[in-house]
């Protein structure tokens, strides 16, 4: 249960974070529902019908005014980045941030070439482009040509393969200069991005991984969308033409998105909070059931420890370290998956169950001797 609120509320803080990270994109919208429909196959990875859906819903409005792809993730030179490299046949990079956008968004950032021209690509290009920072051109290890290889189902080892895809799926580096940095679009990642390695994605060129990207709910879906082209009329047209009227998209703003995501968290929150109370006072019954249980049995014994001036501790150390013992191995739990919640929650549960105990023994302690006399005879 702690590690179910631990979860839920490291949640409510990083929608904290993201609601202040993407308030100046608050008005773009994103898809926040989509249901199954006749196209369960494809939740199950038994069909790609609805990708193929959702390309030919995107390129019916990829060139309208208010829509555009933008994605950003961050390749930092770890050994998993470095294996994945090696296994796609691409020489060993050093860190580096990619910004994937489509055509109508790389029009917002107005980036040049490195001879001064306007970079401008056409959705109905097939051809992939990666703009390139103009400081890697001497670099003669950066073999960008081969990034298209990654998440395809090309067998890297198999050159006839490798050359085939490439001259099917054509692929142009343009080295562009911007001394500029650009915001983030990964939801989890706010770092900008210091010269980028930017792909564009065209309509023309989208692929399955891409395309399976867009039906993605929330913030880091490819696709961002205006408020006036969700309202439109050829918005819905486009929906319907594509065969996805029964996946029932819902598209909210993001941070409508973001307040519907902090309201689920609060109400698991809240629900998983409850459980744990009950739980909390069952535990602390047991621990009051069991001392006077242990009370019980043990009752001459220590009548005659008190009679001989034992120490309370010396007369309860089972009890206290039976508790101890148990609360310890959960507190080491705790530190051992890095959770804050279980191990500050066995803390505050170790100082209860210490204090049942403790008002529990100081009451059996305050009765006379003779009383407890009595009550041996």
């Amino acid at each position: 249960m702690l590690r179910v609120i631990d979860y839920q509320s490291i949640q409510i803080f990083l929608n904290a974070k993201k609601m202040q990270r993407w308030q100046q994109r608050n008005d773009n919208y994103v898809l926040s529902e989509i249901s199954a429909g006749n196209d369960s196959a494809s939740f199950t990875y038994q069909s790609n019908k609805i990708d193929h859906d959702l390309q030919h819903f995107y390129t019916q409005i990829a060139d309208k005014k208010g829509v555009f792809l933008a994605a950003s993730s961050h390749f930092d030179q770890s050994k998993a980045q470095r294996q994945l490299y090696q296994f796609w046949g691409l020489p060993n990079l050093p860190s580096f941030s990619l910004l994937q956008l489509s055509p109508s968004a790389l029009k917002k950032y107005h980036i040049s070439n490195n001879q001064g021209q306007s970079i401008k690509i056409s959705n109905q290009d097939k051809t992939k482009y990666y703009l390139i920072p103009d400081k890697f051109r001497n670099n003669l290890k950066y073999q960008r040509k081969k990034f298209a290889l990654i998440n395809s189902t090309v067998n890297p080892s198999n050159k006839a393969q490798v050359r085939q895809f490439l001259d099917n799926h054509p692929v142009q580096i343009i080295y562009y200069r911007n001394t500029r940095s650009f915001a983030s679009w990964d939801s989890s990642d706010s770092r900008s991005l210091k010269m980028p390695i930017i792909e564009v994605i065209t309509a023309a060129g989208l692929d399955i991984y891409n395309t399976s990207n867009m039906r993605v709910v929330g913030l880091d879906n490819l696709l961002k969308l205006d408020r006036k082209v969700v309202a439109s009329t050829a918005f819905k047209r486009a929906i319907a033409n594509s065969d996805l009227s029964d996946n029932q998209l819902v598209f909210r703003s993001i941070k409508d998105s973001l307040l519907s995501d902090r309201s689920n968290y609060f109400q698991l929150l809240a629900a998983w909070g409850s459980f744990l109370f009950i739980l909390l006072l069952a535990i602390l019954q047991s621990i009051i059931s069991l001392n006077l249980i242990w009370q019980s049995s043990h009752e001459k014994q220590l009548f005659v420890q008190r009679l001989l001036g034992y120490s309370s501790w010396h007369k309860y150390r089972f009890i206290y370290l039976l508790i101890s013992i148990s609360d310890l191995i959960a507190f080491i739990f705790g530190i051992a998956f890095r959770s804050s919640y279980i191990s500050f929650g066995f803390v505050i549960l170790f100082a209860l169950e210490m204090l049942v105990i403790y008002r529990s023994v100081r009451k059996v302690e305050f009765k006379k001797i003779s009383e407890e006399l009595k009550g041996l005879l």
